[in-house]
């Protein structure tokens, strides 16, 4: 069942549930065909929209309104919504067909037709392209500002233009096709460190002297599209295309420097290893693990498709949200359960509050101005607060 045909059938039979509490949980499944990345239930991994509804409706401790049918027939598909030329201006009155082209404007047509297909070539020249490296390192290698943007940020008007790294020593010779170095950074308060992987694993680190504001990057078994770079902002990015998941990495960061660390694989692990404090956080994987120590910051997410998240505590001052949508989660929250507002659910597994099992697999709790916190996994769920 497509996308937008599943959520209509969900919203009907939950309609036994209050407003809000409905519009959550279609925007809770809507999320897991988003990190799915399909438009069908069934290449999303969903059950029936019966199924789940009867989940939520017991769940939530509500009878049905009315007994749940079997899904009606499917009626044909409307045009796709980022068609709008396929839907009538106004009222019901069928869309007249456009006037065919003169021959002008064909013409026209095919000088941006042709034109497109030259900025999507560049744009593919650019992403595959080798972002740094060299064979001996005996430096980082310049890397062109477009390829890096590309790949790391999509925004090329920050990034200083032929910037690159020079490792102030290197700790291993090179062995066959892979290197070990360090790479320092330096850093001032309010800069944000980016990495973005293919595979590997990732390492966050604490360095613990105060007065010391760089940022120490570790590489082991990296090929020759590794690289580092500086924008004009001071922010640093790292970026690698190596899809062998040999690549280490750790970085260990300047305590009380940095505003903003994001760190994006498509496959493999990420730990933080040391007490973090920061204003934003952003950990995501497609594949692989999510493990942390304490954390302080703003806004924390944690989020992998296929894998499970543990933190030590965490300590959100406006937003949490961890979505393990192929696995577990685990948490501790600072203080007690009544500091947050919790959106929690569980696919498929058990839910267990503070120490207790729940009776459903959902709990929701509306403290006012309170950090929201969203939990969503496919299996179990334990929530633990340190204030208790």
């Amino acid at each position: 069942m497509k996308k937008y045909a599943y959520l209509a059938r969900l919203e009907e039979l939950l309609e036994a549930l209050p407003a809000e509490e409905r519009q959550d949980a279609l925007n809770y499944y809507e999320e897991f065909f988003d990190a799915a990345g399909a438009d069908d239930s069934a290449a999303a991994g969903l059950e029936s929209p019966e199924e789940a509804a009867r989940k939520i409706l017991e769940g939530e401790g509500v009878a049905p309104s009315q007994p749940v049918p079997p899904t009606p027939p499917a009626a044909p598909e409307p045009p796709p919504l980022e068609e709008p030329r396929n839907y009538p201006t106004g009222g019901t009155t069928p869309r007249q067909p456009p006037r065919p082209f003169s021959r002008k404007g064909w013409l026209l047509f095919l000088v941006v037709l042709a034109a497109a297909f030259l900025v999507q070539l560049a744009v593919l020249v650019l992403f595959f392209a080798p972002i740094g490296g060299s064979a001996d390192m005996a430096t980082a290698s310049s890397v062109t500002t477009e390829a890096i943007t590309e790949y790391v940020t999509g925004d090329a008007a920050n990034l200083a233009q032929s910037t690159a790294v020079t490792p102030e020593s290197t700790e291993l010779p090179a062995t066959g096709t892979g290197y070990a170095q360090n790479m320092v950074c330096s850093m001032k308060r309010g800069d944000s460190l980016g990495i973005k992987l293919r595979s590997g694993k990732v390492f966050l680190e604490v360095n613990e002297d105060i007065n010391d504001r760089s940022t120490y990057i570790g590489v082991r078994n990296a090929d020759e599209s590794f690289a580092v770079q500086q924008t004009d902002d001071g922010d640093w990015l790292v970026g690698s295309t190596d899809r062998s998941g040999a690549l280490i990495l750790t970085v260990k960061i300047p305590r009380g420097v940095l505003s903003e660390v994001q760190v994006s694989l498509e496959k493999g692990d990420i730990s933080v290893m040391d007490n973090l404090s920061l204003e934003e956080l952003e950990l995501e994987t497609g594949s692989g693990r999510i493990t942390t120590q304490n954390i302080s910051a703003e806004d924390v997410e944690l989020k992998t498709s296929d894998g499970h998240v543990t933190t030590g505590v965490v300590t959100p001052q406006e937003k949490l949200k961890v979505v393990a949508a192929g696995g577990a989660a685990q948490l501790i929250l600072a203080g007690n359960k009544s500091d947050y507002s919790l959106y929690v659910v569980s696919k498929n597994g058990v839910l267990r509050d503070g120490g207790e099992q729940t009776p459903g697999r959902s709990l929701k709790t509306g403290q006012i101005d309170r950090p929201t916190v969203t939990v969503q996994a496919d299996g179990d769920i334990t929530l633990e607060y340190s204030g208790s």
